[in-house]
C-alpha cells in the first residue's frame, strides 16, 4: 500500500461528507481507458480518493480516508499513467500495488492527476455539541435500532471532550461506547470510539444546554425563538 505523504484531520460531521469520493468501485469496473471519478473540494484542495477505513475513533490507526490531491495535467511535475490497475507494470515493479501516483482521471470529462497521497483522518467533531437533554431524546428515538443488539437498559451516560456518550452493555458482556454529534446538517450522529479511550462524568456537559428559547437549525447553527 501507499504511504501518504500528508495527514490531515478532518471533523467528524466533515469527515462523513467527504468518505463519498471513495472512487475504488467505480475505477475498478470502468471501461474507459482514463477512470472516471468522484472528487470533492475540501480547504480548497480537490480530493477523490481509492480507499475508506471505517472503525472505532482512537485507536492505532483511526478511521481515514486514503485520498489523492487532484492538480490539472498542466501543473503536475513527474510521469503519468492512465491505466488505473496494471498488473504486468506491478509485476515488474513499474508501479507499486495500491499507489496511484501519477494516474489520469476524469472528473466531469475534466482530466486531472493524482498528484499527492493524502490520508483524511477522521477527527473530533466541530459542530455544536450535543447536550444531554437532547442526547437522551435521541436515544428514545432510536431505541428500536439499538434494542436489536444491547440491552438498552444497562446501558448509561458518560462524556468524551465535552461530547455525550452512551455505553451500551452489549449481550455477550462486552461494551461499546458511542459518542453523539451533529452533522452538517445539524442532525444527531454517531460515532463509535475505541474503549482505551478515557471517559468523562456527565459534569462536563453542563455547559452544552441551551436556553429554552435557542435551537439548532437544519444547517446546525444556532437561532432564538421568539
Amino acid at each position: 500500500m501507499n504511504t501518504p505523504s500528508e495527514l490531515i484531520e478532518v471533523p467528524a460531521q466533515q469527515w462523513e461528507t467527504l468518505t463519498s469520493i471513495n472512487s475504488c468501485a467505480i475505477a475498478a469496473m470502468a471501461s474507459d481507458k482514463i477512470v472516471p471519478v468522484k472528487a470533492r473540494y475540501y480547504q480548497g484542495r480537490f480530493y477523490t480518493a481509492f480507499g475508506t477505513l471505517y472503525g472505532p475513533f482512537g485507536g492505532k490507526i483511526g478511521p481515514h480516508i486514503s485520498a489523492y490531491e487532484l492538480s490539472p495535467p498542466e501543473r503536475y511535475v513527474g510521469c503519468t499513467y492512465e491505466t488505473y490497475h496494471d498488473e504486468a507494470a506491478i509485476e515488474s515493479g513499474a508501479r507499486r500495488r495500491g499507489d496511484h501516483l501519477g494516474l489520469v482521471v476524469k472528473v466531469q470529462g475534466k482530466k486531472w492527476v493524482c498528484s499527492k497521497s493524502v490520508r483524511l483522518a477522521k477527527g473530533l467533531p466541530s459542530s455544536i455539541p450535543v447536550s444531554l437533554s437532547e442526547a437522551e431524546a435521541w436515544l428514545e428515538n432510536c431505541y428500536g435500532r439499538y434494542a436489536i443488539d444491547y440491552a438498552i437498559e444497562q446501558g448509561h451516560w458518560a462524556a468524551y471532550k465535552g461530547n455525550p456518550v452512551r455505553c451500551y452493555q452489549m449481550h455477550n458482556a462486552s461494551e461499546v461506547h458511542d459518542m453523539l454529534y451533529r452533522d452538517e446538517t445539524g442532525v444527531i450522529q454517531s460515532m463509535r470510539l475505541c474503549k482505551s479511550l478515557a471517559l468523562e462524568n456527565l459534569a462536563t456537559l453542563v455547559a452544552n444546554e441551551l436556553p429554552v428559547n435557542v435551537c439548532v437549525s437544519h444547517h446546525g447553527q444556532l437561532g432564538m425563538l421568539l
